[in-house]
């Protein structure tokens, strides 16, 4: 097992590890689209009235003040012998902290509660070390650190400041800096506590020296049967991303990453939206944040009004019925076999164009006949990117550089380890897609245009003749809407990908075995030209 001290900024980490939905460690959680959203508003709220009023962003308030919904988990190994804990993974939030012995209020967690005499490796962080200097909420008692975290939704964590032993898989850090909460409640269902990964000195990634702040991820919907990941360190970096900077807020006392973002793009067409809508001014106010624990994404009222009314005049052949719950925009999908959805791009400064599957542009609700426009105004002039825009899509954000990549491939998978391939910049042509019913009443997804009978013919003999030269990869499952089955997201160079496998391209194709249907999904994995 490879240990990496924190105080070393000399080692590299190349190990992904799990990054679980809650739904997966907790079986008994089956929370709606409504439930799920109620739980985000807190934090939304305070996130935007955060940003919205104090320039200096109010010293008081601890970074990682707007806890949402716990969607996304990681396995962490803490202490020696290693004691296992489900932490929310948080990109919004600095602090790592989780229950411990002895409680004297704490909810109940999936793992027995850590108690950290059983470790050969816990110690208590003193008033006067640097860590605890990083607190903006902080005592002392009996000369030990104390820690205390409030949510915007009551919720709350307060103990001490400790150092321990965390383990990744495989990879060993030691003496990183965590609370060790004994008194804990709220809303964070079974789970021990909060990973920060967010952009400030005391979360995890802050901690692990100039190589460590940089990390990648891939996350997955709660209907997913293909895994999500977490990568830790420089090996994060992959080859063929596209990049974008980081916007740094010099006034901001927030944990959130910034990015530089332009505008949208509804099919060809540039939403008419000033850039200036989504820039960071300088007192400290608006710009865009990227952050997992938000579900949707969302814009200032103006640019999300029009956002939408472009994306409602391509898709005028499908029916619309009532907003549902903080949707305005939904549709009604029942008596359709074959409709077109236009593709939407985001437009980031240094060029990438981040073009969204089908499944974060609209998420099922109520039943898999509703489909709503996964988007929404904001309060003000802060603009979210929520983890329904992020799913399936490759994100690796390079802290010591200040910037952020995309890519290179739909990242989702079967395995942890998946080959990276290289595509030297993300182009788009024209994107559409087909819905149709399937049997069992979700949705499988293929090409309006381009799937014909001569390219099923000539992929088919590829996948037996040249396998591993074509990186064909195929997924054998019952799919239904949320997973990998309803997005499909087409990435081609000027030559075509179709033609001459020159790009990528990611579709479903509904077989019938034996009277069976059964959906393969398949992707032709392919550098861009």
């Amino acid at each position: 097992m490879a240990q990496v001290g924190m105080v070393s900024s000399s080692y590299s980490l190349g190990e992904k590890v799990r990054l679980f939905h809650m739904q997966e460690i907790d079986h008994s959680y089956n929370m709606s689209i409504h439930a799920r959203l109620e739980r985000e508003k807190k934090r939304v709220e305070t996130l935007t009235q955060l940003f919205a009023n104090d320039p200096m962003m109010s010293a008081n308030i601890e970074r990682g003040e707007m806890f949402g919904s716990p969607e996304f988990i990681v396995r962490v190994g803490v202490g020696s012998p290693p004691h296992y804990q489900y932490l929310v993974f948080d990109t919004g939030s600095d602090l790592v902290w989780f229950q411990c012995q002895p409680c004297d209020r704490c909810y109940s967690q999936i793992n027995p509660i850590f108690d950290p005499v059983k470790s050969n490796t816990y110690r208590e962080a003193s008033c006067l070390s640097t860590k605890c200097q990083l607190l903006n909420q902080h005592s002392c008692k009996n000369q030990h650190c104390v820690y205390k975290m409030g949510y915007g939704d009551r919720s709350s964590s307060e103990g001490v400041l400790g150092f321990e032993t965390f383990i990744f898989g495989n990879t060993t850090f030691s003496n990183v800096a965590f609370g060790c909460g004994y008194k804990n409640k709220g809303t964070f269902l079974n789970f021990a506590g909060i990973l920060g990964f967010g952009g400030g000195d005391l979360s995890f990634v802050g901690q692990l020296g100039e190589k460590g702040r940089t990390f990648s991820y891939c996350l997955v919907d709660p209907k997913s049967t293909s895994f999500g990941w977490l990568h830790v360190g420089e090996e994060a970096i992959t080859p063929g991303a596209v990049w974008s900077p980081l916007v740094y807020n010099p006034r901001a006392n927030s944990a959130h990453y910034y990015v530089d973002f332009l505008g949208l793009s509804v099919g060809d067409i540039r939403v008419p939206i000033s850039e200036q809508v989504f820039q960071l001014s300088n007192t400290g106010k608006g710009g865009v944040v990227l952050d997992t624990g938000t579900l949707v994404t969302r814009f200032p009222k103006p640019a999300y009004n029009a956002f939408r009314n472009a994306f409602i005049a391509q898709t005028q052949h499908i029916p619309r019925v009532h907003g549902v719950s903080l949707f305005d925009t939904c549709y009604n999908i029942t008596y359709i076999q074959y409709t077109m959805l236009p593709k939407i791009s985001f437009h980031f400064a240094g060029g990438p164009i981040l073009v969204l599957m089908a499944k974060n542009i609209l998420v099922e609700v109520e039943d898999s006949n509703i489909l709503c426009f996964a988007f929404a105004p904001s309060p003000n002039d802060l603009s979210i990117i929520g983890s329904i825009a992020q799913q399936k899509i490759q994100i690796t954000i390079d802290g010591q550089a200040g910037r952020i990549g995309f890519g290179p491939q739909n990242c989702a998978s079967k395995q942890i380890g998946v080959p990276s391939l290289s595509i030297e910049r993300m182009h788009q042509v024209s994107w559409s897609v087909v819905v149709q019913p399937k049997p069992s009443g979700g949705l499988g997804i293929r090409p309006a245009s381009d799937m014909n009978l001569a390219f099923m013919i000539k992929l088919g003999w590829g996948l037996i003749t040249k396998p591993n030269e074509l990186w064909v990869t195929l997924l054998h499952s019952n799919y239904g809407i949320g997973d990998a089955g309803f997005p499909m997201q087409v990435l081609w160079g000027t030559q075509g990908c179709l033609a001459s496998a020159g790009g990528v391209l990611q579709d479903h194709a509904a077989l019938w075995v034996g009277g069976f249907a059964r959906y393969l999904d398949w992707c032709l994995l392919c550098p861009v030209r």
